[in-house]
Order: structure tokens, then C-alpha cells, then sequence
């Protein structure tokens, strides 16, 4: 979880871990479900997969009979029961990552924000926050608009001459006006 919060906010891993903590203490129903649906993941795909792929070669091993008159089928089943699942768990904790991260962003968002402002319709439709879907309008797509910069428009008109410009940061040495 710290280094979710590391890449969603950019601060230092022990302040994120401290901030995750937080976020995990107010939200400990969540995180057991979380939890809860991540092994059943692992154990649904996690076994059920290699279990298939170790009997489908077993049986198609054992057709064969050039393979089974020299070699048994069952040690080759085991090793790609190892292998698959070896690759299966891999698998399942990416999506394990991806429902840490959601579950990250969304509580985030609705501590911080009041109505929630980054989550999408279908996400306040399954997190119960809103009775209605579409709140943003008939066709929504749930999607933040970015807000405008009104600072530039304020000092100067918005062109496409300065909205497009790309100003590089100042150099080292140009902070205090010498270059070096």
C-alpha cells in the first residue's frame, strides 16, 4: 500500500506509509473485503488453472504411446502444474496490485473530496454514493475534465501561441540570475 501512495501523491515512502496507514485504519472493513477477494482470486484462478493445464497434458500424454512407453506422463504433469501456477500467481497478484490501487485512489478521493471528485459513475454506483447513475449528464463517461489555468487567462487572452509554448524550467545557475 506505501508504495501506491508513493506513486499516487509523490511523497517520501515513510510519510506514505504513515498516510496509508491512516487511510487503512479508517477503512478496516474494506481492506478484510479486499483481502477476502484476493484469495478467493488466487485460489479460483490460482489453482483451477494449473490443475487443467496438468490434467489436459496427463491425458494428452498418455494418448500418446511412443511418450508413455518411455516416460511417465505424470512427472511431466507435475512440472507444468508447477510452472502454471507459478506463472497463474504472478498473474493473480497483478490483479491483486490493481484492486490495492483502486481501493487506494477511491478512499483517497472521498476523504479528501466532498462529493468525490475523480471517481467515475460506475465507481460511486458500486461504492454506493449516489442513487441515480449519469449525475454528470446523459451521456457521461465519468471522466474529470481538467480544470483551466486562470492565472494565464487572467494576465493574458489564451492563445494558441501561449497555450501550446513550452517554457523549460530554469537552469541551476538561472535561479539567482548568473549563469554559470
Amino acid at each position: 500500500y506505501g508504495f501506491i501512495y508513493v506513486a499516487v501523491e509523490g511523497d517520501g515512502f515513510c510519510r506514505s506509509c504513515r498516510s496509508t496507514f491512516k487511510l487503512l485504519a479508517t477503512h478496516t472493513g474494506q481492506v478484510a473485503i479486499n483481502s477476502i477477494v484476493q484469495r478467493l482470486l488466487l485460489l479460483l484462478v490460482g489453482l483451477t488453472t494449473p490443475i487443467g493445464c496438468a490434467i489436459g497434458a496427463l491425458l494428452y500424454l498418455e494418448e500418446r504411446s511412443y511418450y508413455d512407453y518411455n516416460h511417465s506422463p505424470f512427472y511431466s504433469a507435475l512440472i507444468i502444474f508447477l510452472l502454471a501456477f507459478l506463472i497463474t500467481s504472478a498473474t493473480c497478484q497483478v490483479f491483486a496490485v490493481s484492486i490495492d490501487t483502486v481501493f487506494v485512489c477511491a478512499f483517497k478521493d472521498m476523504d479528501e473530496n466532498t462529493p468525490p471528485k475523480y471517481l467515475s459513475d460506475d465507481m460511486r454506483m458500486g461504492l454506493g454514493l449516489d442513487s441515480q447513475p449519469g449525475r454528470m449528464g446523459r451521456h457521461s463517461s465519468g471522466k474529470v475534465v481538467p480544470e483551466v489555468n486562470t492565472a494565464l487567462t487572467e494576465s493574458e487572452p489564451l492563445t494558441t501561441d501561449n497555450a501550446l509554448a513550452f517554457k523549460p524550467p530554469p537552469m541551476p545557475g538561472q535561479l539567482s540570475g548568473k549563469t554559470q
